[in-house]
């Protein structure tokens, strides 16, 4: 029964996701006292705005997103990895 909510805390503000921040569809930003609430409710299982530019990509006859390059992608994956390797989650196909 802990909250379900995430908070990135920085010096001049905050943003809060939740209730439930893995699959959250608002996000609240509070910067000097004021708050600011964005919500975009999800179309699909929450990858639709990745599915959304793989497919403007296609449209477009490009083999690489503006948005999330592929050093972008494969840097993440790599921290990812390490993440993982740090809390011991292997998965049955490794």
């Amino acid at each position: 029964k802990t909250p379900h909510d995430a908070k990135i805390l920085g010096t001049d503000g905050m943003i809060g996701v939740g209730p439930s921040f893995w699959n959250g569809t608002k996000a609240t930003l509070t910067v000097g006292g004021k708050e600011e609430v964005v919500e975009l409710p999800h179309k699909g299982n929450g990858y639709e705005f990745e599915a959304e530019e793989v497919a403007r990509c296609v449209r477009a006859g490009k083999i690489e997103s503006d948005i999330i390059p592929h050093d972008e992608t494969l840097a993440l994956m790599g921290t990812l990895d390490t993440v993982r390797a740090q809390v011991g989650l292997k998965y049955p196909m490794e």
